[in-house]
């Protein structure tokens, strides 16, 4: 049933510029926290992206309530090699409190 709904993990369009960036996904994006802890990427350099994210659970943004609000907010990860992954991995994540 999912499948034929549609998913907001399946983007379909993105445009990205260098002060915005726009998903558009298969069905629509929560907004919420009724989609659970999820988010989307964003390659900058290489290795290195950002990630647009919310869940519930960490206090990691200025924009949160408190540790149980899903407001969206931003982190940066750089990928690289992991022993005990076969693909990319997260090796450095940076938590930017501010928004």
């Amino acid at each position: 049933i999912a499948e034929s709904a549609g998913s907001f993990l399946t983007i379909i369009k993105a445009k990205v510029e260098v002060d915005e960036a726009k998903i558009k996904a298969d069905a629509p994006i929560p907004t919420d926290g009724s989609g659970g802890a999820f988010g989307y990427g964003i390659i900058t350099n290489g290795d290195s992206i950002m990630v647009t994210t919310t869940h519930a659970g960490v206090l990691d943004s200025e924009d949160q309530v408190d540790a149980l609000d899903p407001v969206w907010h931003n982190h940066y990860v750089r990928l690289g090699s992991e022993p005990n992954c076969n693909d990319l991995a997260v090796i450095d994540i940076r938590v930017s409190w501010n928004s």
